[in-house]
């Protein structure tokens, strides 16, 4: 009675089951003015006084990966020798479970 009486006054109709994974808040693809894939780049993601830096782990594809479960609005910074770009806004959404990962492409100009 006490689980039901909970859903109602939450405004559930059945209980939420979560999967134990871990899910990636962000993906980035750094590519060119012409849209090629760029490789070596260091990709790094703020949101306030947060900062980590996005693993590009091997990808064939040079694509950056990072932060586990952690919403939030993120500004990231794409460096390559003298080469950089910036993204503000980058918004990470969550629901009862889990981030909703933000994939994005980020031009490094030449």
């Amino acid at each position: 009675m006490l689980v039901v009486s909970a859903l109602m006054a939450c405004g559930c109709t059945s209980p939420v089951a979560c999967t134990a994974e871990a899910r990636t808040s962000l993906v980035v693809h750094v590519i060119d003015e012409l849209g090629k894939r760029v490789c070596g780049a260091n990709v790094t993601a703020r949101d306030g006084s947060f900062s980590a830096v996005l693993q590009d782990a091997g990808s064939p594809d040079c694509t950056h990966y990072g932060i586990s479960e952690r919403k939030g609005t993120y500004t990231i910074d794409v460096r390559l020798g003298t080469r950089h770009a910036s993204v503000d806004g980058v918004k990470v959404t969550a629901d009862e479970c889990h981030v909703h990962t933000r994939t994005l492409r980020v031009v490094l100009p030449g």
